[in-house]
């Protein structure tokens, strides 16, 4: 039986965006270092860079979280983007390969836009 092949619209988008949330909330927390070290009197911290750094270390660690997330999604549980139905993983790859969900309901089959690593072959 052949599936139609589309290009998943989500997938990259979703990693891309936590990707790059992950390097803003770096990026503030080196800005909000910087902002400390400039400021700083006499070896005492002040109030509001000390507060902004706090605050965008949760950040970072938030859209750490995030980008594992988003990976997670893709090789764990990944759901077809129509119907929202939870697709199993791609068994028979080979290294180099596209990495495709096949949804039986929708006919479908996903391209992720990614493909099989030497690492991920072996597991």
């Amino acid at each position: 039986m052949s599936h139609s092949i589309r290009p998943d619209p989500v997938t990259g988008k979703r990693l891309r965006y936590a990707i790059f949330l992950c390097f803003a909330a770096a990026f503030g927390m080196l800005a909000a270092i910087a902002w400390l070290l400039l400021t700083g009197e006499n070896g005492q911290a002040k109030d509001a860079p000390t507060l902004a750094i706090a605050i965008f270390l949760l950040l970072v660690v938030g859209a750490t979280v995030n980008v594992l997330v988003a990976f997670g999604r893709l090789r764990l549980c990944y759901r077809c983007p129509q119907c929202r139905a939870r697709l199993p993983r791609p068994t028979e790859t080979k290294v180099g390969e596209r990495i495709r969900y096949v949804c039986d309901a929708c006919d479908v089959e996903w391209d992720t836009g990614w493909e099989i690593s030497q690492r991920d072959s072996s597991d």
